[in-house]
């Protein structure tokens, strides 16, 4: 049997803006309507991070609270479309995962989305991502 490659314990990375930079409606292998995000960290565009937002009651909370960091707020049965996130801008815990063997080999993940108004302070709501403005969803209301 094949030795599994082994993961370096997880690090936190920290609180940063996470931008949605691509969102497309899907359906789960289970049926279930999602939408497949690619998030950037900060303007940085070599660390994506890919999220699900799955549609099921199960689901509900993380759908909840990924709105609430974008600082918006959601009632139960809205419908969401995943033009409706591109490029909001929210606040999340970041951790990643160093490969033992690789140790270049980074995967980096939402620890815990945050509360827009809990989130860091003094940070500009809006950042320039190749040549175009990410502004927050409030700017959009």
């Amino acid at each position: 049997m094949a030795e599994r490659r082994r993961k370096r314990p997880d690090h936190h990375v920290g609180v940063k803006k996470i931008i949605v930079m691509h969102a497309k409606d899907k359906r789960s292998r289970s049926g279930n309507d999602m939408i497949v995000m690619k998030l950037s960290i900060d303007e940085r565009m070599d660390h994506l991070i890919t999220e699900y937002l799955v549609f099921t009651e199960r689901a509900s909370w993380k759908i909840k609270k990924f709105f609430a960091a974008l600082g918006k707020e959601i009632t139960d049965g809205q419908e969401i479309k995943a033009k409706d996130i591109y490029r909001c801008v929210g606040y999340a815990e970041v951790g990643v995962r160093i490969d033992e063997y690789k140790p270049r080999d980074k995967t980096y993940y939402i620890v815990k989305w945050l509360p827009r108004e809990t989130a860091e302070t003094g940070v500009d709501q809006s950042v320039t991502v190749n040549g175009a403005t990410a502004t927050s969803p409030t700017d959009h209301e």
